[in-house]
């Protein structure tokens, strides 16, 4: 029998030599291959999923005249599913037709890193615009706890820009990905375009909970360890839980992280009642579609609650490990300054603020409304238009700079 650890290590210079292979291959032909000013390349999630603001940047570019954009993915159902809707707009990522485009494009928009567009992300010439995909107030990149300097290094130093929502978080990818501030478009992010228009009814027909009063509860993912109780408070009383949103009659909506669905759903099993149940993205594939529906929402520290401040409705926050994440994480801020909403880390507050929040009396709203003017430049919208004309007053030059230097430390 085969050691599967001296498997692996066995094919750790074949894995090299493949690489080496495919960065020079691409980047010649980077380098080679004169530019379409129209071709975009866009991708998202590490290839595997269709949505957030590259899927809105996307359509939009679509459906507006002047562009040709394409959706790059690594996952074949993935890219059947995006040509039924966009016919030979979707591309397998690891594929020649991928590298024949990808090599023409203007410009490539990513939201996780360049593993989002396959083998173009071999290229040594290409710069990103990086679309991102959350804010605050978990920190990212060089500024997490712990990283991994080499491999950010590499990533970050193709960025050409960074979109996000406004001066003052900007600053925060500056600190987190090394980019200039001159670099960084405070346009606004695509998905939140969406989420500021109507709400679309089919949903409400689709999933009939939805016409009735809401909550989320939407945690964050937590790198070192997955939530075994997906309830609000862990070990939290459910016939307690159950018996006040009775009263209200709302539904709680449980959306975990994609890697935590299991442990979520057995929660929802354990508490055994239809007044809460599961919202993940099998149900529901696009958060911001999902939050127009939402009357309350609940989380600890993800970056959802900021994306919903624009639908100014009411937000409880559950920051019941705050200690350990902020040791294992940090925060952007101080994590009181900007969350506006009841802190509850007890059942008993909880409870408290829950009926609160359902009762109408919504005692934030000015805290929302100032959180709001800080991290929202253009709180009506607009994002995907401004980053388009963005795109179009900058020149077409080919090569482009090359990566930017990262000190040694």
């Amino acid at each position: 029998m085969v050691n599967r650890r001296q498997a692996t290590g066995r094919l750790k210079p074949l894995r090299a030599a493949v690489r080496r292979l495919l960065t020079a291959t691409v980047t010649t032909l980077d380098y080679l291959v004169p530019k379409n000013s129209r071709v975009l390349v866009i991708g998202g999630d590490e290839g595997t999923r269709f949505g957030g603001n590259s899927r809105e940047l996307f359509e939009y570019a679509s459906r507006t005249e002047g562009w040709d954009p394409y959706w790059f993915s690594t996952s074949r159902a993935l890219v059947a599913a995006v040509e039924a809707a966009h016919p030979g707009r979707a591309v397998n990522a690891m594929g020649p037709r991928a590298l024949w485009l990808g090599v023409r494009a203007r410009a490539v928009f990513v939201s996780h890193s360049r593993r989002d567009v396959g083998l173009l992300g071999y290229s040594r010439l290409r710069r990103y615009i990086q679309l991102t995909h959350g804010v605050g107030p978990k920190t990212m990149g060089y500024a997490k706890r712990e990283f991994d300097r080499p491999a950010l290094d590499r990533e970050t130093s193709t960025y050409a820009h960074v979109v996000c929502s406004s001066d003052y978080e900007a600053t925060f990818w500056e600190r987190g990905y090394h980019v200039p501030l001159a670099d960084i478009w405070p346009t606004g992010v695509p998905r939140n375009d969406l989420l500021l228009e109507p709400a679309d009814p089919a949903l409400a027909v689709k999933h009939p909970v939805l016409r009735g009063r809401t909550v989320l509860y939407a945690p964050t993912f937590r790198d070192w360890a997955v939530l075994e109780d997906y309830l609000p408070i862990p070990g939290m009383d459910a016939t307690a839980l159950v018996d006040l949103l009775g009263r209200h009659d709302a539904t709680l909506l449980i959306r975990p992280h994609y890697y935590e669905a299991g442990a979520a759903r057995a929660t929802i099993d354990r508490v055994g009642s239809p007044r809460v149940q599961p919202a993940d993205d099998t149900i529901f594939g696009d958060t911001n579609e999902l939050l127009k529906h939402v009357d309350v929402l609940i989380t600890d520290y993800s970056s959802i609650y900021m994306d919903y401040l624009l639908l100014d409705r009411p937000v409880i926050f559950n920051p019941v490990d705050l200690a350990e994440y902020e040791g294992q994480r940090g925060f952007f801020f101080r994590y009181a300054d900007h969350t506006p909403g009841p802190k509850a880390v007890t059942e008993a507050e909880f409870l408290a603020a829950l009926d609160t929040e359902l009762s109408g009396r919504d005692p934030h709203r000015q805290d929302r409304a100032r959180t709001r003017e800080l991290f929202f430049k253009y709180p009506s919208g607009g994002a995907r238009e401004r980053i388009m004309r963005r795109l179009a007053e900058q020149p077409v030059r080919w090569p482009g700079p090359l990566p930017r230097r990262r000190p040694a430390r």
